[in-house]
């Protein structure tokens, strides 16, 4: 297992004590599923991650409210390694959790936080499946010695291997041209007698995802773009799945799993942002 070196905790508070995190499971996947199509809670998600029994959901798609770097209206200090244990208890064998994460830049030198927070999830028993970037074409103009910040980091952990992949595909440029088998070069295509494949039609995208940010309101000052949550639902669930967000801001995860058919639940302690996200999704 990856060490992680750094044991001094985020300054992590919580509107919660220690002895309120001890998990007593509570909340069935099959219950929320009966009961109704979703919901979205406000209040600590460690208040509700300890009510959850063990392996019940089947994707997180969630970017926690990293380094400080926007103001939520509320202490964004968080218990992230509690929570990251109790994320990967409550995730099914199979299940997938998206870490949509950034570092902020101090005094010349980036803070590394993402990294800290995937070797977490690897040293509680996840599979680091795939570091994918979301790029965006319209970033923040910044006036510095670096480049201009373009891209987050989309972490994808896995229980085990993903049981779930659907791969988003595109329309391949190349559709139909005959290609001939080098001896010298690995392939796992299937080439024809004569030593010849042709390029399907479609092929898969890869793991840099361009999408626009969301244009921020008055509401929420990091609104998820809708397409993003789409692409990663879409590939690791399928319908009437379990899509839990535990820090749901505007709602938006929450608002596509209910438009492609998912059970959703999600936490939001911010009470203006859960109002925000419940008259959008009821």
């Amino acid at each position: 297992m990856i060490q992680n070196t750094d044991e001094t905790p985020i300054n992590y508070t919580a509107c919660c004590t220690l002895a309120d995190l001890t998990p007593q499971p509570t909340i069935e996947a099959e219950k929320i599923k009966n009961a109704k199509r979703g919901e979205i809670l406000n209040k600590d998600c460690l208040l509700t991650l300890r009510e959850m029994q063990n392996e019940t959901v089947d994707l997180v798609v969630t970017s926690p409210p990293y380094d400080n770097m926007r103001d939520y209206g509320h202490d964004t200090k968080f218990m992230f390694q509690i929570i990251c244990r109790e994320l990967c208890r409550v995730i099914k064998k199979g299940g997938v959790i998206v870490w949509v994460v950034n570092d902020q830049t101090i005094k010349g030198s980036e803070t590394l936080s993402s990294f800290k927070q995937a070797y977490s999830f690897v040293n509680n028993g996840l599979n680091l499946h795939d570091t994918m970037i979301w790029k965006k074409p319209n970033p923040v103009p910044t006036q510095s010695t670096r480049y201009q910040q373009a891209f987050e980091y989309m972490f994808v952990f896995s229980k085990g291997k993903p049981k779930t992949f659907n791969p988003i595909k595109v329309k391949s440029k190349y559709a139909g041209t005959k290609v001939k088998k080098h001896r010298a070069v690995k392939s796992s295509h299937n080439y024809n007698n004569e030593g010849i494949y042709e390029v399907a039609n479609m092929k898969m995208i890869d793991n840099v995802w361009e999408i626009a940010n969301t244009k921020n309101d008055s509401k929420h000052p990091a609104i998820f773009p809708k397409e993003l949550v789409k692409r990663h639902i879409e590939t690791w669930s399928n319908e009437n799945d379990l899509i839990y967000d535990p820090f749901a801001g505007s709602g938006t995860t929450l608002i596509v799993a209910k438009e492609m058919n998912r059970h959703f639940i999600g936490n939001e302690i911010n009470e203006q942002y859960y109002e925000y996200a419940k008259t959008k999704l009821f």
